[in-house]
């Protein structure tokens, strides 16, 4: 959804840094050109971004007449709670493993 709100970088601005939910996110304002304006009914947008994750947080959709249309809000979220854990590989780990070929 973001890449299709955002693959045009002439349709959109950052506004600013604000605090949803706890974390830092990025508030960006943009509009929405024709399919996927059409498809989503929105042509103006307001976004909140996670500025760590990229997740948006808060999304309000308005159509062409300025109503809201499709909106996201957030009201729970938690990342820090849980730290990703990132597997590492390490060859020395494997050095007692045979290498086997098949014929």
């Amino acid at each position: 959804m973001t890449f299709g709100f955002l693959y045009d970088f002439t349709l959109w601005d950052i506004e600013g840094i604000e605090v949803k939910e706890g974390r830092r996110s990025i508030k960006i304002i943009g509009r929405l050109i024709k399919d996927y304006s059409e498809k989503l009914r929105i042509s103006i947008y307001e976004m909140w971004v996670d500025e760590k994750t990229g997740c948006i947080l808060k999304l309000n959709g308005y159509d062409i007449d300025g109503r809201t249309s499709y909106y996201i809000d957030t009201k729970e979220i938690a990342f820090d709670n849980h730290p990703l854990v990132v597997p590492t590989f390490k060859l020395e780990q494997y050095n007692d493993y045979t290498n086997l070929k098949r014929l």
